[in-house]
């Protein structure tokens, strides 16, 4: 399969519905479903069974359509976010392989044109749902924070609203420059410090409540998370209603081992 590692197998094709992923230990009885605002200072610093509790709710907990299931306020972000994200990737598009990283159902991977598109995200449900948005995804089941994607495969790689929901989003972004070729970019957004999120549970009708991990960041934080060896930020800025922080990175051209 065009752009996984060896072993690693798509959530479905022609032999149907292929296994999950590695288990998951079960839910720690300390940690309940309340939501977690944390200071992205805090990011990577959780103990390892609240990692697997975070995990364990992608995996499995989460049945939430971001195409057909937004109401009013949901709708009109998520709407937004759609048309910005189409407008970044249409001054960066190049190349003929594009993965969406955390691609959800499928909403921001409507917008991706190239001649192969993966879209990876950790729970199957959300690929059966993408797969229905976009008829010729090609679906990898997998995790962000240990991404099964051979390196230097792709063009441009998106990720657009995951690393918030992320114990270690440094990680899965040095794991999505080593797939990316050199000279390769990668297009993302996460959540601003708007007030906003911090009410999220009551302006938000759809979104499910029990999330366990919603993080935000300012943008000297989003600055400090971007910077990394072997890539250059070409855009960093607050957009979508000043809801979000979108970035655009460059793979440096003579960085392959990156």
């Amino acid at each position: 399969m065009f752009g996984a590692k060896p072993g690693v197998r798509r959530a479905w094709g022609s032999g149907g519905m292929a296994p999950a992923g590695p288990p998951v230990a079960d839910m720690p009885a300390s940690h309940g479903p309340a939501e977690r605002l944390v200071p992205a200072s805090r990011v990577g610093t959780w103990p390892p069974s609240f990692a697997r509790h975070v995990k364990q709710y992608y995996l499995a907990g989460e049945f939430y359509d971001w195409v057909t299931d937004p109401r009013r306020f949901e709708k009109v972000f998520h709407s937004l976010r759609s048309r910005e994200s189409a407008r970044v990737v249409s001054r960066h598009a190049g190349g003929n392989a594009v993965a969406d990283v955390g691609c959800g159902t499928g909403l921001i991977t409507r917008r991706l044109i190239a001649e192969k598109v993966v879209g990876l995200d950790i729970n199957r449900w959300n690929l059966h749902r993408a797969v229905g948005h976009v008829a010729t995804l090609r679906p990898v089941q997998g995790d962000a924070e240990r991404l099964p994607l051979r390196p230097h495969c792709f063009d441009l790689m998106v990720c657009t609203e995951t690393l918030e929901h992320l114990v270690e989003p440094r990680r899965a972004l040095q794991d999505m420059l080593l797939g990316l070729k050199p000279g390769g970019k990668l297009i993302g957004s996460m959540p601003s410090r708007s007030w906003v999120w911090k009410m999220r549970r009551y302006v938000l009708s759809t979104c499910p409540g029990s999330e366990p991990f919603h993080n935000q960041f300012s943008l000297d934080e989003a600055r400090d998370l971007l910077r990394l060896p072997g890539c250059t930020v070409l855009e960093l800025y607050s957009g979508i209603l000043g809801l979000s922080i979108l970035f655009v990175l460059q793979k440096d051209p003579a960085s392959p081992s990156v």
